[in-house]
């Protein structure tokens, strides 16, 4: 399940499976991007803090109980919460409390600290003192490494001027006592044996196989780099990287992926806009490790489509491919995380064509998430778009 706001949607696996809206109640949070957010398995909810509007940076923490239906409902906290987006969380098991590293505020320190809030009684906010030579960072990903009991964390960077300057180390944080952050970049492995630098991508924990695996992710600003169609795993045994081939898929490129570890079926799912994929995770043997790439069918319409041809991110312009279903006027509509729509094309009655949009004048945009529509009597497909002017 996953929330951007102001929709709920989750995917079904059954045999009449596929993407459903669900009608969440309760008071529904402000859309937002960039929020921190895990999943609480004990009380099953998802928990989600900060994040940004379009106008300002948001400190506000809510709960998306995954009840029938999912109910959503603001969280009082004491304590200084965190005033940060762009984050990483993970969910610490042993002392049941989320833990919110970095992220981008309103000065340095906010994007170096690190804070817990506890999860069971009182939702309290606390600063965690920790020791070591981290630096501040925003769009990192972290992973819980629960038989080091360690949060580690790899990637990000910081805005500097109109680009950005990202990273491609990785860190771990020991979560008993004072934490220390640790470098783990001790295998002295060369660029071309280990990922590039990048924010944005996803990381999942492999408990299994002992590793974690970072998939996509981009450069953000004017030069940018990416997104990126490649996969790497980290092994914690001898702190290696290693780039994980596709087989013969043909793996889509991934700006801002979201990921999840399915532990019935072991495997990773990654997810942005209309595309599902599976990562099949298995090992053969002692130290033989085995990864495919499988392309998840999504349930629904497949002849009303919506592709992005590029750029992502875009500065000036972009382009997308549409193809619609019977003779129906559409529309192709941008719309900021607020819900106002910023940009606007009629399309049709092009059935069964293929057809290129392009998108003009948007650059005048503010730089941020926006979401791509199109819209077809009830039929609808939306994907994500980065403007990084």
């Amino acid at each position: 399940m996953t929330y951007e706001g102001p929709d709920v949607w989750s995917y079904s696996f059954g045999a009449d499976g596929g993407w459903t809206v669900q009608a969440a109640i309760g008071e529904i949070p402000p859309a937002r991007h960039g929020a921190a957010s895990i999943f609480d398995p004990i009380r099953s909810r998802i928990i989600v803090h900060g994040g940004w509007d379009g106008r300002r940076i948001l400190s506000d923490t809510w709960e998306l109980s995954l009840q029938d239906p999912p109910a959503w409902s603001r969280l009082t906290t004491v304590g200084d919460a965190p005033v940060s987006y762009v984050a990483a969380a993970i969910y610490d098991p042993l002392r049941d409390r989320m833990i919110v590293s970095g992220g981008l505020g309103p000065d340095v320190t906010s994007q170096h600290n690190v804070w817990s809030l506890s999860l069971k009684g009182v939702f309290e906010w606390t600063p965690l003192v920790t020791l070591g030579d981290w630096r501040p960072r925003g769009g990192h990903a972290a992973v819980y490494d629960e038989q080091r009991d360690r949060m580690v964390v790899f990637g990000g960077g910081l805005p500097d001027a109109d680009s950005w300057a990202t990273y491609n180390d990785t860190w771990a944080l020991a979560l008993s006592g004072v934490g220390v952050w640790c470098s783990l970049d001790t295998a002295g492995q060369p660029l071309g044996q280990r990922p590039r630098d990048r924010a944005f991508h996803s990381l999942v924990q492999d408990p299994i196989g002992d590793r974690m695996i970072m998939v996509g992710g981009f450069v953000p600003g004017p030069f940018s780099k990416g997104p990126f169609d490649d996969a790497w795993e980290f092994r914690f045994d001898d702190l290696t990287w290693h780039l994980i081939s596709p087989g013969d898929a043909a793996v889509p490129v991934w700006t801002a992926p979201d990921a999840v570890y399915d532990s019935r079926r072991r495997r990773e799912l990654v997810f942005e806009n209309d595309w599902l994929w599976a990562l099949q995770l298995a090992t053969e043997g002692r130290g033989r490790r085995r990864t495919v790439f499988e392309d998840v069918a999504l349930v629904g319409d497949a002849d009303v489509s919506l592709r992005l041809i590029g750029p992502n991110p875009f500065w000036e312009s972009f382009a997308a491919e549409v193809s619609l279903r019977g003779t129906a006027p559409a529309s192709l509509d941008l719309f900021d995380v607020s819900g106002r729509r910023v940009w606007s094309q009629a399309i049709g009655p092009e059935a069964g064509r293929r057809l290129l949009v392009r998108a003009e004048g948007v650059g005048r945009l503010r730089p941020g998430v926006y979401l791509l529509s199109l819209t077809q009597e009830h039929q609808t497909r939306t994907m994500r778009v980065v403007h990084a002017r």
